[in-house]
């Protein structure tokens, strides 16, 4: 189930029609385009030089607590893979980090800036009154 787009490289003189396989929505910005994941281990990368989309199996399966947010435009996807913060690009991986267990999955998120990578999470905590 493929959705119609349009984009626009001219800031909105001329349009170009393309068909995204995003259908779970979801759909992150890169350096060259953009990605989504289509299903299971499967990530869509569409690449604007080409104006095509490409399917790629990451080697695992991709949920919502695989993604690691990246706030600038980037050539890579940063995932996590168990206790993994890797760097995927169509053409290789690179293993960044290693995460804790208490920080991978659950409520909470990584962000992987330019020089550091930063967790938020949420924690619940009590004492006795």
């Amino acid at each position: 189930d493929e959705r119609d787009f349009e984009i626009s490289f001219d800031y909105g003189v001329t349009w170009t029609a393309f068909t995204s396989p995003c259908y779970t929505g979801g759909i992150q910005r890169t350096a060259n385009g953009f990605y989504c994941r289509v299903e299971g281990s499967t990530l869509s990368w569409f690449d604007f030089g080409t104006m095509s989309w490409t399917e790629h199996d990451v080697g695992f399966e991709l949920v919502g607590p695989s993604f690691a947010y990246a706030p600038y435009e980037s050539d890579a996807v940063y995932l996590i893979n168990g206790e993994q913060l890797i760097a995927w690009r169509p053409d290789g991986t690179e293993s960044i980090t290693h995460l804790s267990s208490n920080v991978t999955g659950g409520v909470g998120k990584v962000m992987v800036m330019d020089d550091q990578v930063l967790v938020e999470k949420v924690t619940l905590w009590s004492t006795e009154r």
